[in-house]
């Protein structure tokens, strides 16, 4: 069950119910000791609400390019002045946010509470934002990984690696198509 539908976070949001979602997350963040030992460093995101609340961001900057976000940070204070503008909205009215994609407005809130505990939590001081998904990190530690090794494999090998990389490229090619295609 997501955050939304647990704690009634979709449509109009008694404040209540963020109270308890928050102390939800919490607990479960206290279950990752290996969260603790990585104070004031930042938060990368990539995907969903995290998007969202780059385009958000950068709109509220006054920033054109909205969909181009990669690279792009902000404060923690950013994060939670956005947060707070928006924690108090009907969805009808998040619909209506700059930057915010209309489908998202439901999830919004409950996309955001994790990254702010754990922003609080952790004493983050920025996000940064990644265009890149978990699949093309993957894909480009395991080609780093390998190119250290290249000169130790075997022919049949390196031709393996030259494919990995080459198929690595074509689907990050055609992500970025993808992309720009949904922004047309």
């Amino acid at each position: 069950v997501s955050l939304s539908e647990r704690f009634n976070l979709a449509n109009d949001i008694n404040q209540s119910d963020i109270k308890l979602a928050c102390d939800s997350i919490l607990a479960q963040y206290e279950t990752l000791p290996w969260l603790f030992k990585n104070q004031h460093k930042p938060v990368i995101l990539l995907g969903g609400a995290n998007r969202s609340l780059a385009r958000m961001g950068r709109t509220a900057l006054g920033i054109m390019s909205v969909d181009h976000f990669h690279g792009f940070s902000m404060t923690i204070e950013r994060v939670a002045a956005i947060f707070e503008t928006i924690r108090y909205m009907t969805r009808l009215q998040r619909e209506h946010i700059a930057g915010l994609e209309v489908t998202r407005a439901d999830i919004i809130i409950s996309g955001l509470l994790p990254l702010l505990n754990l922003m609080y939590t952790i004493n983050a001081p920025r996000v940064i934002f990644s265009e890149s998904g978990v699949r093309e990190g993957l894909i480009a530690e395991t080609i780093k990984t390998m190119a250290k090794k290249y000169y130790e494999l075997t022919p049949d090998e390196r031709l393996a690696f030259l494919n990995l990389t080459d198929q690595a490229k074509t689907e990050l090619q055609a992500n970025q198509s993808d992309s720009n295609a949904q922004i047309v």
